[in-house]
């Protein structure tokens, strides 16, 4: 059973909060809207704000509970050179970045081979030889 987070929770009220305050100064101020018409606008923009901040946090807790920084899954798809030998294991180069590398298939990839990353295992790169036809 998972414990309650209260650090969530005040995150949560705090972004309603925040949501109505600007939807009330927004809304109101420029138009002179009705009070019935205000109070709508004001709740709708916290129970926005409230399933933006609900949705961000279980996105970013699927991410740390893989153990992938936020940044890494973006990584698939993108072309690099191998830094040092992946028989299996080594580094790959991607941008100007360094990191660790696994080949795909176990097969060695030599030095100064351009690859592309397949997948991300925890902090790791699975990479595999760019075809000579793809580039």
């Amino acid at each position: 059973m998972r414990s309650f987070d209260w650090r969530g929770l005040r995150r949560r009220a705090l972004a309603i909060a925040s949501g109505a305050a600007v939807g009330l100064v927004v809304m109101e101020w420029p138009f002179e809207l009705p009070a019935v018409q205000a109070v709508i606008l004001t709740l709708s923009a916290g129970a926005f704000a409230q399933v933006a901040g609900v949705w961000w946090d279980e996105r970013v807790q699927a991410r740390r509970s893989r153990g992938i920084p936020a940044g890494l899954i973006k990584m698939v798809g993108a072309e690099g050179s191998i830094a040092s030998p992946c028989s299996p294991l080594g580094k790959v180069r991607v941008g100007f970045e360094l990191w660790d590398a696994r080949s795909g298939d176990g097969a060695p990839i030599g030095p100064g081979q351009r690859v592309v990353v397949r997948e991300v295992a925890e902090k790791t790169l699975i990479v595999e030889p760019v075809s000579p036809g793809s580039t």
